[in-house]
């Protein structure tokens, strides 16, 4: 949110505060990308095939990245 005085906002170490509560909270799954079709991201005459192809590659690196034991979110450096 942005809030018109400056004093009011959110500072950038209570904003990370939160972002690391949020990522406690929230299971390793959860946090990983999605395989759905976002809405208006493809046109309507959009093929099954690529579909399908788009659904398999995806799932294919989520296994990997899983496999190798590489976080949803990176940690910090």
């Amino acid at each position: 949110m942005t809030k018109p005085d400056p004093r009011a906002r959110v500072t950038m170490a209570e904003a990370l505060k939160m972002l690391d509560n949020i990522i406690k909270k929230t299971g390793c799954y959860k946090l990983r990308s999605r395989s759905r079709l976002v809405p208006g991201r493809y046109a309507p005459q959009t093929k099954f095939l690529d579909t399908v192809k788009e659904r398999v590659h995806h799932w294919r690196t989520t296994i990997a990245y899983i496999a190798r034991g590489l976080p949803a979110v990176p940690a910090d450096p």
